[in-house]
């Protein structure tokens, strides 16, 4: 249910506000999940490594449940029309279904590829590659939606796209000083360079097909949140017998876990959710933006954490970024 906001200036402060909300949030939820996992990744537990598909498992069951909950509150917390709702769109409705698996097939696979590509690259430069999403999303955008961007919007993508490679250009071509401290010996750029490659075209093709299905559709929000991680868990199942099945039945399916991995546990399942909201109210143009400045984030804590150096390319593609952003903005829809 869509909130129902007053006409005139007042509904356009409070759109400012509850689009500025989400998207700070997803700047943090984006660089704690990208900063943790790599972390996890460089410095595993040692009582030994957590099995990364359990972790992808066990978002998609908790975001599952919080979209059921959000509904039967929607329903005024009434079990029998929320258990009508379920049967009728989620158990019998197999075509819609259909339809909600092509995009959570999208994300489950996303999810776990993300665990390679951090086990491969730095935070950094893993946060910086995946703005390639930029440009798969605007493509999807129009091949999709048929939506037309002005001159002006296709130079700020693409000016976006230069500054967050400006930014991190020194660790993402190895010509940062010294040697950092998440310096992994087997580290393999090309394969996560190509995973990171893969999940942007993924992310891009799932991200406008879960808007085109959320802006075209009369069912609720969180009823089709509903289908998409009850399909996500399906899916995310499968994959965690497939990939850890000997692990968790000879350890148990919390082997490995600690604080940070329940961190990225976290991070998955709220970003799941904010997610949603972005896509509810706001196009994926602008969600992809709210991960360029995260890339500002993550490149300076990583700075602090794993002793990276920032220099000028930082600097300039933070100032081409902010100004990127200012330009889409200054165009209307």
């Amino acid at each position: 249910m869509e909130p129902s906001l007053p006409n005139g200036s007042v509904q356009h402060n409070n759109n400012f506000v509850f689009h500025s909300y989400l998207v700070c949030s997803m700047i943090s939820i984006w660089s704690i999940h990208a900063l943790t996992l790599r972390y996890t990744q460089v410095y595993p537990d040692q009582t030994g490594q957590y099995g990364s598909s359990t972790v992808v498992f066990l978002a998609e069951m908790v975001k599952l449940l919080i979209a059921a909950f959000l509904f039967w509150r929607e329903k005024r917390f009434s079990c029998k029309q929320w258990w009508e709702r379920f049967s009728v769109e989620v158990i019998r409705s197999p075509v819609e279904m259909m339809k909600m698996s092509v995009p959570s097939i999208c994300y489950a696979i996303q999810n776990n590829l993300e665990f390679v590509a951090l086990g491969h690259l730095k935070a950094s430069t893993f946060i910086v590659v995946s703005q390639l999403k930029v440009v798969t999303t605007a493509v999807f955008m129009v091949v999709i939606l048929g939506r037309k961007f002005s001159l002006t919007r296709w130079v700020s993508i693409w000016l976006v796209t230069m500054g967050v490679a400006a930014v991190c250009s020194e660790t993402a071509l190895g010509n940062t000083p010294g040697k950092p401290a998440d310096q992994k010996p087997n580290e393999n750029p090309i394969l996560g360079l190509t995973v990171v490659m893969i999940n942007c075209t993924l992310a891009g093709f799932a991200g406008v097909y879960c808007e085109k299905m959320l802006k075209e559709t009369t069912l609720s929000l969180w009823m089709r949140n509903m289908q998409l991680y009850y399909c996500g868990t399906i899916f995310s199942g499968i994959t965690c017998f497939a990939v850890d099945g000997s692990t968790v039945r000879k350890f148990g399916f919390f082997f490995g876990y600690n604080w940070k991995v329940w961190l990225i546990v976290s991070s998955l399942c709220v970003g799941g959710i904010y997610v949603s909201l972005v896509m509810k109210y706001m196009d994926n143009v602008m969600k992809s933006f709210a991960a360029a400045f995260t890339i500002i984030t993550v490149s300076l804590i990583s700075s602090w954490l794993f002793s990276h150096t920032l220099g000028w390319p930082f600097l300039v593609g933070a100032v081409t970024v902010c100004s990127a952003i200012g330009m889409y903005n200054s165009v209307p829809e």
